[in-house]
């Protein structure tokens, strides 16, 4: 149907061409070359100086988008000239179904992308490249306007469909043409905007704060208060919040600004997009050592008053959006302020405690009383630093960056929280999730996904705009905002900045970027995620198989793997979970267990009774009742390059598909295959086969003493060094036979390489068998070449003297990407 379609706009084109030349002074309308005008995901960054062959496997024949009710989404149409474009414009007028609804004019957006220069790569990880990457969104009226709408040969330009769906949108498929204007000729490129039967929140149920106060004066040309609250004001539309509402200094703190205060607050609370409003402060010394600054107390508490009477005024609870970040006390183990930390988190937990229970006496028949001076005691002190025993007892509302989530061991240290926050900034790098100019637009995405899947409440950025660049400590101006170095702070790309000054368009708020659009859909995704999790909550279910379902060629812990097609696969799955769920407990995964040794994936679904189940057309038979409803459970092979279980929720005529993607096919490597696969490094090691009753035929490996050093012996054989970008992981079956923990690290050497490195480090062998994995999806193959081997060691950094040990390997299993992407 889409080739279809473009052919006849080719040949209504070439007869309006026709026509037109034989008219003087008329537009001529072109032919769409594909090999200059393509369309890809709005995902995917498309380089201005990449050679537009790089991005064939994402290339597509029109622009199209998947929507729910209630939320954006971007298209993106590239123009690639063999020729210089004096100037090229682009319009809509609206999308159109087939029973006349319609997508308006005014709920859609044409921008241009603005490039920035991107000199070195310092997220190595990416696997990118130098070049001009796109992040500035600008309306397309206003670069025409500014004579800014050249394109030169053979480079590429960006343009940008931004689609709003109402929060009550007709469901069905909408289609329209974007037309464009390139030096006086035209053409119409198809669009096709597919809008589903189910809602984003309005509300947003994450907290976040994002600080919009550094610099932004330098690129507007603007002090005022208002240009402050146009950031503020701008970021809502976000699903974000900035710090605070007024510029600081406010000059006294006195009662009229502080009752002025909690007034925008409560504006500014209304606002769905507004999740968090934070608490100002003033800065006070004290003479208590190593501490030497805190918070005025008093100032504090009258705050905390305002906001009460103004909760009591209007009948609604502003604390439950109300955070303190006092920007003294930030990463305080990195700068050496741990005791200053620790005194000022005490003290803020006392004042809270004392005006709560001094604001406890007042109201007190009011209905929201109660839950109004709980939610006053639970506002969190953002702390930005990891948890440690240094700061246990002292910090209540820990925000670590990201990378400190990655492990279950590592989350377990922030159970305790009523709140849990991390942040990002310079770090961590690319493969954890970063906002960084050279990072993927699905790690800013999938940031969102992971708060949701640990429970995340709060996301902690430290800066907006800094329309700045720091040399030496010192932050000087910029010559060119949208099109300059992308390093303004050093060591990082794009890092402190997220808008552009919109006042160098004659535009009265900033400008948005690409990063802002990917951290949005993120945050749209998260409500899909949140409306889901309160059905598990509901049913009494947990909601990990979800996540097991929908994430596991999106990221790993916190460790993003995903690019463009895996994050549009997995947005698929969960609109299509959304669907199936439409009534709130219709349908559920409680199970999605991938086995590798036999490349297959154990299925297994809560669905409401009276409703069938279908998995690649096989109708299910339910195993057991619960609640109102069945659990019905199936095994689907993924023996293939690309595994596909087509799940068919029917109710009450009513059908669901989901194209779930099960992932690639795994190869197991047993005890045959490996027996000739081990070598010495440091250690000498023997290799035997046998048999071992509980886990069948394994490798035998004794290892022998060292001194002066750690065990270690090669993996290598033909396998490793077949490994390419076609894999996603490693998993190791080892058995510890002993009945202490034995210590493990699994190094590399890959051909571009002179030295070994190490994938794994300190991994502990419980007693028995051991699953290990190395995640192999962010590997840069083009730079490393070839695997040559690995390398397993045993004992710890500290190790000096290494007694013989035995393991055994059960078997090695090598996953595969979907379809070998």
């Amino acid at each position: 149907m889409k080739t279809q379609k473009i052919k006849n706009i080719f040949l209504v084109t070439t007869l309006l061409s026709l026509v037109s030349c034989a008219s003087e002074g008329a537009q001529k309308i072109i032919e769409v070359d594909p090999s200059i005008f393509w369309a890809v995901s709005g995902n995917e960054k498309v380089l201005k100086n990449r050679d537009r062959a790089d991005y064939e496997y994402l290339k597509k024949d029109l622009i199209q988008l998947s929507m729910c009710q209630g939320e954006y989404e971007v298209g993106q149409l590239v123009i690639s000239p063999k020729n210089d474009v004096k100037n090229y414009y682009a319009s809509i007028d609206g999308l159109i179904n087939q029973e006349g609804r319609t997508i308006s004019k005014q709920n859609i957006e044409v921008l241009g992308a603005k490039y920035l220069n991107v000199r070195e790569i310092y997220d190595s990880d990416t696997g990118s490249k130098p070049g001009r990457y796109p992040d500035a969104l600008v309306p397309i009226d206003a670069l025409r306007e500014y004579n800014d709408n050249q394109i030169p040969a053979n480079e590429n330009q960006s343009i940008y469909l931004k689609v709003k769906t109402d929060i009550n949108q007709t469901p069905g498929l909408y289609r329209g043409d974007l037309k464009i204007t390139i030096d006086g000729a035209v053409l119409y490129y198809p669009v096709e905007v597919m809008v589903y039967d189910t809602k984003v929140n309005p509300e947003t149920h994450t907290k976040s704060i994002f600080l919009n106060n550094w610099h932004f004066q330098n690129g507007e040309l603007d002090t005022t208060a208002d240009k402050y609250t146009d950031y503020n004001r701008e970021i809502y539309k976000y699903r974000l919040s900035g710090h605070l509402l007024t510029q600081e200094p406010i000059s006294t703190h006195s009662d009229l600004e502080i009752e002025r205060y909690a007034d925008l607050a409560y504006a500014d609370m209304q606002i769905p997009g507004c999740s968090s409003v934070c608490l100002p402060y003033i800065t006070t010394y004290v003479s208590v050592p190593k501490v030497e600054m805190s918070f005025d107390e008093t100032v504090m508490k009258k705050y905390l008053s305002a906001f009460f009477i103004k909760s009591i005024q209007n009948n609604y609870n502003m604390f439950k959006k109300t955070s303190v970040y006092m920007g003294f006390i930030d990463e305080p183990d990195d700068v050496g302020i741990s005791e200053r930390a620790k005194y000022v988190c005490d003290r803020y937990r006392i004042v809270i405690e004392q005006t709560a229970n001094e604001l406890d006496n007042y109201y007190r028949s009011h209905p929201l009383h109660d839950e109004i001076i709980q939610s006053l005691r639970d506002i969190p002190n953002v702390v930005t630093c990891s948890w440690s025993e240094t700061f246990d007892g002292h910090i209540d509302t820990y925000c670590p960056k990201a990378n400190f989530y990655n492990t279950p061991e590592q989350r377990a240290h922030y159970d305790f929280q009523k709140e849990k926050w991390w942040y990002t900034c310079v770090y961590p790098r690319a493969p954890y999730p970063t906002y960084h100019i050279e990072d993927t637009l699905s790690s800013a995405r999938l940031l969102s996904w992971m708060q949701s899947n640990y429970d995340v409440t709060g996301n902690l950025y430290w800066s907006t705009n800094v329309y700045s660049k720091l040399i030496n400590g010192v932050y000087h101006g910029i010559d060119d905002y949208y099109s300059g170095d992308a390093d303004r702070y050093p060591g990082v790309n794009g890092d402190g900045y997220l808008f552009y000054p919109g006042g160098q368009y004659g535009l009265d708020y900033p400008v948005g970027s690409v990063r802002l659009e990917a951290i949005r859909d993120g945050l749209e995704e998260f409500e899909l995620l949140y409306n889901l999790k309160e059905s598990y909550k509901t049913l009494e279910l947990d909601n990990s198989s979800m996540f097991d379902f929908l994430i596991p060629y999106c990221y790993e812990g916190t460790i993003v793997n995903a690019r463009t097609l895996e994050m549009e696969r997995a947005r698929e799955d969960l609109i299509g979970l959304s669907l199936a769920n439409q009534n709130g407990s219709d349908f559920l995964v409680t199970k999605s267990e991938r086995n590798y040794e036999n490349s297959s994936v154990n299925l297994e679904f809560y669905a409401k009774s009276g409703s069938t189940i279908k998995v690649n057309g096989f109708a299910l038979s339910p195993i057991s009742s619960y609640k109102e409803g069945n659990i019905f459970k199936t095994t689907v092979e993924a023996k293939q390059e690309t595994n596909i279980a087509k799940i068919e929720v029917i109710y009450d005529d009513k059908v669901s598909v989901i194209n779930h993607n099960l992932g690639g096919k795994s190869d197991k490597y047993d005890g045959n295959a490996l027996s000739s696969c081990f070598s010495k490094y440091n250690a000498s090691v023997a290799v035997s086969t046998t048999s071992l009753d509980e886990y069948g035929e394994v490798v035998k490996l004794d290892i022998g003493k060292t001194s002066g050093k750690r065990q270690s012996i090669k993996l290598e054989g033909s396998f490793i060094n077949q490994l390419d970008s076609t894999v996603k992981s490693l998993s190791f079956n080892i058995i510890n036979p002993t009945t202490e923990d034995l210590t493990l690290s699994i190094g590399n050497r890959f051909a571009a390489i002179v030295y070994d490195s190490f994938f794994l480090e300190n991994i502990i062998l419980k007693p028995g068998l051991n699953t290990v994995t190395i995640n192999l999806s962010n590997v840069r193959w083009n730079d490393l070449l070839r695997l040559n081997y690995l390398t397993l060691t045993l004992g710890d950094n500290t190790s000096t003297d290494e007694e013989a040990k035995t393991i055994y390997m059960k078997n090695v299993i090598v996953s595969y990407k979907q379809g070998g992407n």
